[in-house]
């Protein structure tokens, strides 16, 4: 028995409380075929009813791009898999193109994708979450731009998250017409790209982030900025307040433990400027001018805070670690299996 189906086995247990929901497997693999098992992700969420889960299992071919527009919770299996293994499953990941929440998608949880283009929050999108993610081109919250009947997507949370380009940022030039009461925890937006102007925070109102490593952030309104660790600069902001974060330049606003000209080639485990170098680069260096210098004395980071980031984006679900399985079995002969889980939340 393959882990990644006595896996979806477990992820089955879990939810037999609930009798509404599915379970929609996302295989494409040559020769798995079953119910409720779709090639794309598309095709998954097509055939899906509001609260069903769906589960993208290891291959090696894309399972394309994804429109929201139901309740969903949908789950992939992270990434830098093999650099961050964990457990005796499959190191291959589940990769999808962009993905974009629209009407009908309100309070979906996407967690442990690897989304190879963007994401993109659609007008008047509320209460989704994604967290544990990669995103490859950024995430984008859409706005209509039109004065005091603007639209724009609130209360959505983005957590736990790698992005490698472009940033998380709304779409109007504007201050008060963007994304609004967005929550951005513990996220690493990728400062590999130093120097070429990448991975901002912009262009958000009324939102919260804590506990970041972000390269700049620009045009906000009335954002309250924990814990945070920034490369290049912050400019263009009103009020907006930063607690206890650090900068490399001289660029944060004097008070609130803010800390100004620190050389972040002491910061990290490894400060070298390598697009290709995974998420455990960000992690603090023994000795880091970061340790311990957060609110309530937490450090600051993305790991550090009550949600640290987790390594390759294991989503919370449960984790293989031991396998032992014959290799085929019947009737007479049945499998006994020793399986080793641990949770991984």
């Amino acid at each position: 028995m393959k882990p990644q189906y006595l896996f979806f086995w477990l992820l089955t247990l879990l939810t037999t409380g609930s009798l509404a929901q599915t379970i929609r497997r996302c295989n494409n693999n040559p020769g798995v075929t079953g119910p409720n098992i779709y090639s794309t992700i598309q095709a998954a969420h097509d055939a899906s009813a509001n609260g069903d889960i769906i589960y993208l299992e290891a291959s090696g071919t894309n399972y394309g791009t994804l429109t929201c527009a139901k309740r969903l919770t949908i789950y992939g299996r992270g990434y830098f898999l093999a650099t961050n293994p964990n457990g005796n499953d499959s190191q291959i990941a589940a990769q999808v193109g962009n993905v974009t929440f629209g009407n009908g998608s309100n309070n979906t949880l996407m967690s442990g994708m690897l989304v190879e283009g963007s994401v993109t929050f659609g007008t008047s999108v509320s209460g989704i979450t994604v967290e544990r993610s990669y995103v490859g081109s950024g995430i984008v919250f859409n706005s209509t731009c039109t004065g005091t009947t603007s639209q724009f997507a609130n209360s959505c949370t983005i957590k736990q998250c790698f992005i490698n380009t472009n940033g998380i940022a709304g779409t109007c030039g504007t201050y008060e017409n963007n994304a609004n009461r967005i929550t951005i925890q513990n996220c690493i937006l990728n400062t590999s790209g130093i120097g070429n102007g990448g991975n901002p925070i912009a262009q958000l109102n009324n939102s919260i982030v804590s506990n970041c490593v972000v390269n700049t952030m620009y045009r906000v309104s009335n954002l309250v900025v924990n814990n945070c660790l920034f490369y290049s600069s912050v400019y263009d902001l009103v009020s907006t307040t930063f607690f206890n974060c650090i900068a490399r330049t001289n660029t944060l606003p004097a008070g609130n433990s803010n800390q100004n000209g620190i050389d972040f080639n002491n910061v990290y485990i490894s400060n070298t400027v390598n697009p290709n170098i995974p998420d455990d680069r960000y992690q603090l260096s023994v000795g880091s001018p970061a340790i311990g210098v957060g609110i309530n004395g937490t450090d600051v980071g993305a790991f550090g805070g009550p949600n640290p980031y987790v390594l390759s984006g294991q989503p919370p679900i449960p984790i293989i670690t031991n396998l032992v399985s014959p290799p085929s079995g019947n009737n007479n002969a049945p499998l006994n299996v020793k399986i080793s889980v641990r949770s991984n939340n």
